[in-house]
């Protein structure tokens, strides 16, 4: 009983802090909505492809800036790409940026708001588009384009399509959602590959002639 209380507590702190970081997340969503309205309202002349270089310079400047402070915090390797909900809302607003109309943007009272306009400018382009098959947005058109979008040249057939079924549930999710799962997808496949190679390293550097060299590759 005395162990089941303990569980109990334990997970009464995660969810609590779950509730904390939830409310932190969306926090800074709001506090990175501000900063590109402030950015658009400093450049009220700029075209979009003016401001997409604009928000590229002034992030790298942040990033460059606070670099010492990510450090201490996550230690020596961390990286900017380790801060997962800055960089959910830096693509997302880099896409929007490229995309929407800056009045449109300033509308949007938030990340939520944004990513339904950029659902619905994609699906007007969508709708003009004869074929609805392009090379730059595969994920974004969803179970339309089929395999065709999400087939990968050397891939096995039964892999392309899981790939396919994968594509068509990102399609469903919020940008900032899907770049999420993708990055999952993208590390798993990463860490994978890493463990196969050095794996082949392995049993490389132990194969030979031997009776006891074919058991060390084995293990």
């Amino acid at each position: 009983m005395a162990d089941k209380v303990k569980s109990v507590e334990q997970f009464s702190s995660a969810f609590h802090s779950a509730i904390a970081v939830e409310k932190s997340k969306r926090g800074l969503g709001k506090m990175f909505h501000e900063a590109v309205i402030t950015l658009l309202n400093e450049h009220p002349d700029a075209t979009a492809d003016e401001l997409v270089t604009l928000f590229r310079e002034t992030l790298t400047e942040v990033e460059n800036t606070l670099q010492g402070e990510l450090k201490e915090a996550f230690g020596e390797d961390a990286e900017v790409k380790d801060l997962s909900s800055w960089t959910q809302y830096k693509s997302n607003y880099k896409r929007a940026l490229e995309m929407v109309d800056r009045r449109d943007i300033m509308k949007c009272s938030g990340p939520y708001d944004l990513n339904m306009k950029l659902q619905e400018v994609r699906k007007a382009l969508k709708e003009k588009s004869e074929t609805g098959v392009s090379d730059a947005a595969p994920t974004d058109e969803g179970g339309s384009t089929g395999s065709v979008a999400t087939k990968v040249k050397g891939l096995p057939s039964n892999v392309n399509a899981r790939v396919a079924e994968a594509m068509k549930l990102l399609a469903q999710l919020p940008e900032d959602a899907a770049l999420e799962a993708a990055d999952i997808f993208k590390n798993a496949a990463a860490a994978r590959l890493r463990k196969l190679g050095h794996g082949k390293k392995k049993i490389g550097a132990v194969t030979g002639n031997s009776a006891g060299a074919k058991v060390a590759a084995n293990h």
